[in-house]
């Protein structure tokens, strides 16, 4: 970057030696760490086509909203949880480098299923709700295990991820006849959903929410998501808490039944 800003310059005897590199890193505290997130370059036109679209995606809801039941809008999207769901942050000594917490089991601290939430423009949340568990090899007593759980409609996949089949199996047997058949429907830009979107016909109208805008235009983004999972969080913990023997990847507890 140095010799890049050199060249701009015209400083042609300049040369980014060792010794400078050493000093203009004390001088600004910069020091070698670890990359935890890789991005790529955007430009300030790349910003504004963003901001662009989101401002239309906006008015276009808008409009909507002027002249649909509010109740008839809904969004819906997928979030990987994990099935003992615990803090990324401990308390522990300062100046301590490798910070360890005590978990029941390392592997049910990644994705293990993922939920896939629908609410209203009037803030209520639609029932069943769609939850997809983690199954490499389909369980023959999966149905009649679930079936007790009236407020979730249980479906498993190989890897614990929407598939566009059950997506579409979703559409058809749950949302629409619970309320969404001549409503709108709120999207993200997942390609699992062009093919539901396309089988639907004319009883869903879908808004899709453009690229890499979710996070400021999503409604479960913004006010559910971090929410549930925060509840969820401190639900297992109480649990854990009040009930030593408890296994939260097995559900071993009667509490929760």
């Amino acid at each position: 970057m140095a010799l890049g800003i050199a060249e701009e310059l015209a400083m042609q005897d300049f040369k980014a030696s060792a010794s400078f590199v050493y000093k203009f890193k004390k001088r600004h505290h910069i020091v070698s760490r670890k990359v935890t997130r890789r991005t790529v370059k955007c430009t300030a036109e790349d910003l504004a086509v963003q901001k662009e679209r989101a401002e239309t995606f906006k008015n276009e809801v808008r409009a909507v909203l002027k002249t649909v039941d509010h109740n008839k809008v809904f969004n819906t999207d997928q979030s990987g949880i994990q099935l003992e769901l615990r803090g990324g942050r401990t308390l522990a000594f300062q100046g301590i480098k490798n910070v360890e917490a005590l978990v029941q089991r390392i592997s049910s601290t990644t994705h293990s299923l993922t939920i896939q939430p629908v609410i209203t423009a009037s803030g209520k949340l639609q029932l069943p709700m769609l939850v997809c568990f983690r199954e490499p090899k389909p369980p023959k007593k999966f149905a009649s295990e679930m079936e007790e759980f009236k407020y979730l409609k249980c479906v498993h996949s190989k890897c614990g991820m929407m598939t566009s089949a059950l997506f579409i199996d979703w559409l058809n047997r749950v949302f629409i006849p619970n309320g969404g058949k001549e409503s709108v429907l709120l999207l993200d830009s997942w390609t699992g959903y062009k093919k539901p979107m396309e089988e639907s016909g004319r009883e869903v109208e879908f808004m899709v929410i453009p690229e890499k805008m979710t996070g400021e235009l999503q409604p479960l983004d913004i006010f559910f998501n971090r929410q549930f999972k925060a509840f969820l969080r401190r639900m297992i913990e109480v649990l854990m808490r009040e009930k030593p023997d408890y296994i939260v990847s097995e559900d071993k507890c009667p509490m929760i039944r």
